[in-house]
């Protein structure tokens, strides 16, 4: 059971670094993207960089990386390993390549956590979530630097998330608090963050309602910032269930590109096979581990 909840509520350290997918106005969307982290989690230092390019189609949207970050940190992955996913139906479902192994595997994060539900209530053990936390600040800093021939204004964007998994007579809980410094072209405005609503589609799909208030309400904190950001300096501090963590994240754009994207870009390759999410095709084996139901 704990490991269970390490999964479902890890992916709070991700949150920051995938903050959403919107075509720009008439074009497909491409990006070139770099991102550094160094900190510490689990009581390891960690010191990693990425590279990637992503791509935008309505609400497809792909990304390839190749690097060492948490980002590349994807089920069945070795770091170092080049690796890509592509986000359908704006984040209910996911597709994760594997070019080195031509594997691929196809994740419906609500549907996933739905089945998971009802499983262990079919074996009395009902699992529930609580999204606690205080509500999202925005705060304008300042001017910021030029990048990439834009000139920018620094926002700071605060804010901490409780989440707390009842099943199986246990409770885990699990905290986040970030601070997000983003540096935003105006000039942009018609061009849409393709990282900002990644995040909150997975939590939401994951975690249920709780999550989707909680991330309404970052929603609605942003609201009053127009415009593309270019970089983003991420402090995030994460702690409980084995997962602490203090890790700063420094993602920047470094180029755009206006382009048509060919279909064929959101699919996996014909010549690669499908896996199975490791370590969750044999979830149905908990019921062994517990006392019969009592009727």
């Amino acid at each position: 059971m704990k490991n269970l909840a390490r999964f479902a509520t890890a992916s709070l350290i991700a949150l920051p670094l995938l903050s959403g997918a919107v075509r720009a106005q008439g074009h497909d969307l491409a990006v070139d993207f770099r991102m550094t982290e160094k900190g510490t989690t689990g009581g390891k230092a960690v010191d990693g960089s990425s590279t990637g390019h992503a791509v935008v189609s309505g609400d497809r949207v792909r990304y390839d990386m190749t690097g060492n970050t948490r980002a590349m940190a994807m089920p069945g992955m070795t770091p170092g390993d080049s690796m890509a996913f592509i986000m359908l139906d704006s984040g209910r479902t996911f597709i994760f390549l594997q070019p080195k192994k031509k594997q691929y595997m196809k994740v419906k994060p609500a549907e996933m956590m739905e089945g998971m539900q009802k499983m262990m209530e079919g074996m009395g053990a009902a699992m529930k979530f609580d999204i606690t936390g205080s509500d999202p600040k925005v705060e304008k800093i300042g001017s910021g630097p030029d990048i990439l021939g834009h000139h920018t204004e620094h926002y700071r964007i605060t804010g901490t998330m409780k989440i707390n998994m009842t099943a199986m007579g246990e409770s885990h809980g699990m905290e986040m608090k970030s601070d997000v410094d983003e540096f935003v072209a105006q000039d942009l405005s018609t061009i849409m963050d393709p990282f900002r609503n990644l995040g909150s589609n997975v939590m939401g799909g994951m975690l249920g309602a709780g999550a989707k208030d909680y991330m309404e309400k970052m929603k609605a904190a942003r609201a009053g910032i127009s415009g593309l950001p270019l970089r983003a300096e991420i402090h995030a501090v994460v702690s409980g269930e084995g997962q602490g963590s203090d890790m700063t994240t420094v993602q920047e754009i470094t180029a755009i590109h206006m382009i048509t994207a060919a279909p064929n870009l959101f699919e996996p390759p014909a010549d690669y096979t499908a896996m199975s999410l490791p370590g969750m095709a044999g979830m149905s084996h908990l019921r062994d581990s517990l006392p019969p139901t009592k009727h």
